[in-house]
């Protein structure tokens, strides 16, 4: 709804995760940083998976060009990059 409501989800059991950034690509794709690693969702936060974002990943900045293409960014201790090719 636009972010007009919002509710609490719990996306790891790992309780010393402390999640830092959040960034979606679209209303399914998204993904958390948080101190340990990263976690990624497919199904707009139902699931989540952990990944590899290094440690604390705070800041997700996800674009979309003008052809469409999807480029992510994530930094904390490491930098990455999430290209659609």
């Amino acid at each position: 709804n636009g972010g007009k409501t919002w509710d609490e989800i719990i996306f790891c059991n790992d309780y010393g995760a402390r999640p830092f950034g959040v960034g979606f690509v679209d209303e399914k794709v998204g993904y958390v940083g948080t101190m340990n690693s990263g976690y990624q969702t497919l199904d707009g936060g139902e699931n989540w998976s952990k990944i590899d974002l290094g440690k604390a990943c705070n800041k997700i900045r996800i674009q979309k060009n003008k052809n469409g293409k999807v480029y992510g960014y994530a930094i904390g201790v490491n930098a990455f990059k999430l290209s659609s090719e």
